[in-house]
């Protein structure tokens, strides 16, 4: 019959004796023997006296770092966070598109952090390309039409209304109503015009609302279309 144990804590062999019993434990003992539990409980209750007395200081808190926008703004230009950046980026031909691997969102393209602060992939790619900060008031536009893509030569600096032209010029507006699910046709769009039918017939008869009807003979849909065929 077995009747000494080794502690698992000063790795000392000692009889049963010297342990306190466990009944969870296999041989019903505790692992550590009575002095080395001892030991601990005293480090305990030292440092619980130590708090408590009168002329304890208690150690000053680790100081936040506050990142300042000149901080942010020369960690933007850095070479270790462009080389973390293009790393996530699966960079194909000059002229294709460069999709953003990381964190994105379909319509608004990816996001990059810096020092705690999120910027968007393609504005950063745009920057780099130009060699400074994009001007107040501007956006990282596309050539491409393709959010996540951050190939610099897909990208153009431009206002709102810089974006809004280059929509109408590519014809990706709505206000035409051409699109690839449009039930209307350029014939349909001539008949509507001269139909004297009213709006809940014209729209009943096409299979459409009758905002869609109003929308047409108003021109506010569909106004590429001229009212007599060419």
């Amino acid at each position: 019959m077995q009747t000494e144990k080794r502690c698992t804590k000063c790795q000392s062999v000692k009889p049963y004796a010297e342990f306190n019993r466990d009944r969870t434990r296999p041989d019903g003992h505790d692992y550590h023997c009575r002095k080395c539990c001892s030991t601990g409980n005293l480090r305990g209750r030292n440092m619980r006296a130590l708090i408590f007395r009168p002329d304890y200081v208690k150690p000053a808190p680790k100081k936040r770092v506050i990142r300042t926008e000149e901080d942010i703004r020369a960690a933007c230009f850095s070479p270790e966070v462009q080389e973390r950046f293009w790393r996530q980026v699966d960079r194909r031909g000059d002229d294709e598109c460069w999709p953003w691997k990381g964190y994105a969102k379909p319509e608004t393209g990816g996001n990059f952090r810096i020092l705690s602060k999120k910027f968007k992939a393609s504005r950063l790619s745009l920057a780099w390309k130009l060699g400074r900060e994009i001007k107040p008031g501007h956006f990282a536009c596309h050539h491409c039409d393709n959010p996540p893509c951050v190939n610099p030569r897909h990208l153009f600096e431009g206002t709102v209304m810089d974006n809004f032209q280059d929509m109408l010029a590519k014809g990706r507006d709505n206000m035409r109503g051409d699109g690839r699910k449009s039930v209307i046709t350029p014939s349909a769009v001539r008949e509507i015009r001269a139909s004297p039918l009213s709006h809940s017939l014209l729209a009943e008869r096409y299979g459409v609302c009758q905002t869609t009807i109003h929308n047409i003979k108003t021109r506010r849909r569909w106004r590429h279309v001229e009212d007599v065929a060419p």
